[in-house]
């Protein structure tokens, strides 16, 4: 498709090996897309489809509710006002949700 950006993919079942060259090829590989790419597919990590699945649904679950619910859902300490495209400052809205996770693709609202 002209424009978008292909993921590379990276089959991580190979770090299970007790080969050490295989590993480190894998690892230097994971390295090598980061620093030129910034993001990648991973498969083959043992995370079955069912708990992906699970994880979804919690998750669409959760942010489906009102904000006062969500917003009941805090961390200790710092991390209250480091949470993920948040804001410190009350009176800056982020503009994102403190999870990262989401359905793929994407279903529309009720």
């Amino acid at each position: 498709m002209e424009g978008m950006l292909m993921l590379p993919i990276v089959d991580m079942s190979s770090l299970a090996t007790d080969d050490r060259a295989t590993r480190e090829a894998v690892a230097q590989q994971i390295g090598t897309i980061c620093e030129s790419v910034g993001f990648l597919y991973i498969r083959g990590h043992g995370v079955s489809d069912d708990l992906i699945a699970s994880t979804r649904d919690v998750t669409e679950r959760f942010f489906d509710q009102p904000d006062s619910i969500k917003a009941k859902v805090t961390r200790p300490g710092i991390w209250n006002a480091t949470r993920s495209a948040s804001s410190p400052y009350p009176t800056t809205t982020p503009w994102s949700s403190p999870c990262p996770a989401s359905p793929s693709p994407a279903r529309p609202t009720k």
